[in-house]
């Protein structure tokens, strides 16, 4: 378990999006039966529906001793993965951009090309 600190790191991430997910989910459950978002101990209805969502969802993935193993495992053999040096990553990046932009340009050749020819043939008045 040397990789603790990064999995509750992971878990807390987690934890959070999921709260804001349900606070989005409670605010249009809310909003659509006309109940509105009243306030309670300072936090909106639907804030608390994300809070408390986010905190069981924490404390549930902590206490799952698989989940933390396999979250364990994962860390594990990232830390073995050979990553790209900064130039190969800016020399693939630039060759993405490149072939993207290169294919861009073709695509809007073709549209071009199409709506001309559909232009004099559809709209021609022969």
């Amino acid at each position: 378990m040397q990789n603790q600190r990064y999995i509750l790191m992971a878990f807390l991430a987690i934890a959070g999006v999921i709260g804001v997910t349900v606070r989005s989910v409670a605010i249009d459950v809310l909003s659509r039966v006309d109940f509105g978002d009243p306030q309670f101990l300072g936090l909106n209805t639907s804030a608390w529906c994300g809070v408390v969502s986010a905190i069981i969802c924490f404390f549930a993935m902590v206490r799952t001793r698989r989940v933390f193993v396999y979250t364990d495992e994962v860390v594990t053999e990232l830390r073995k993965v050979a990553w790209p040096s900064r130039d190969e990553t800016v020399r693939s990046s630039m060759g993405v951009v490149g072939f993207t932009l290169a294919l861009a340009s073709v695509l809007a050749a073709y549209d071009y090309l199409w709506v001309t020819i559909t232009r004099a043939v559809l709209f021609s008045e022969g």
